[in-house]
């Protein structure tokens, strides 16, 4: 991630060959400008915190109109949070 900018990251808990908490974690102290989703089935098993850390959240299964409205959401969050700090 540190050779490309993404503005939005997708991502699930379990993943094959590391968590997705392990990429919210490295977004959020490396990238905090991209867009944080966590689209997952397992999230009566994330805590507060780790919620906090995506800018949305959407469980499995999603239909493409929640996964895109859960990306605009994330987006706009992303954005106001910059002009916070801008302004």
């Amino acid at each position: 991630m540190s050779e490309l900018n993404y503005d939005v990251v997708l991502t699930d808990l379990q993943m094959p060959g590391g968590g997705g908490r392990a990429v919210l974690d490295a977004l959020v102290r490396h990238h905090p400008e991209t867009a944080r989703v966590l689209h997952s089935s397992q999230l009566g098993s994330v805590d507060a915190s780790q919620q906090q850390r995506a800018h949305a959240v959407l469980a499995k299964p999603a239909s493409e109109f929640e996964i895109i409205a859960a990306i605009d959401s994330a987006l706009l969050r992303v954005a106001s949070e910059l002009a916070r700090r801008v302004g």
